[in-house]
């Protein structure tokens, strides 16, 4: 009922990696102790993540690396150390904003706002972002009302907290195109 050095290996070195989400696989997934496996993956996962060498910022994609979602997901990484913010809210029609942000493993949460439930669950998968459906705002106010409604509903940060928010504009996604 215990892990093998190579099990517990390839789940730490998945964290070293900058991986989102790891899962059981075969026999492990069918074994006769899937709770204990998942808790002590995640252990192991937890005990990774403290490890400060463990994840330096990944290489982004080329030609995401000077693109304008790569250049703002660096700036909303860095401004909450510099501000002591509580959050980097990001708000997205598909994922990418988040996912690049999660690549660089800012310390603080991720809150991820998308129009659709197809694009929140898909940033459930996104290491440190709690997603959320709501529609797309009109304005950036809208934006901070959204924020501070689910804030309320949902404790996300302390009331009175600093938070970075990311988003492209316009808001809707056909007016993109124009």
């Amino acid at each position: 009922a215990r892990p093998t050095h190579a099990e517990v290996s390839d789940v730490a070195n998945a964290v070293f990696d900058g991986t989102d989400a790891v899962m059981l696989s075969e026999e492990t997934a069918a074994g006769r102790f899937p709770v204990e496996t998942v808790e002590l993956m995640s252990e192991i996962a937890r005990s990774a993540e403290q490890d400060k060498r463990a994840h330096v910022a990944v290489d982004l994609v080329p030609g995401l690396a000077n693109s304008y979602p790569g250049a703002l997901s660096r700036a909303a990484v860095m401004t909450p150390h510099q501000t002591h913010a509580a959050a980097i809210v990001s708000f997205t029609h598909r994922g990418l904003s988040p996912r690049v942000i999660s690549d660089w493993r800012p310390n603080c949460p991720i809150i991820g706002f998308a129009p659709t439930e197809a694009a929140a669950r898909r940033m459930a998968l996104f290491w440190g972002v709690q997603p959320f459906s709501i529609p797309a705002p009109e304005s950036f106010e809208a934006l901070v009302e959204a924020f501070e409604k689910i804030n309320f509903e949902y404790d996300v940060v302390p009331q009175g907290s600093t938070v970075v928010m990311t988003s492209k504009l316009p808001f809707e996604e056909e007016q993109l195109s124009n």
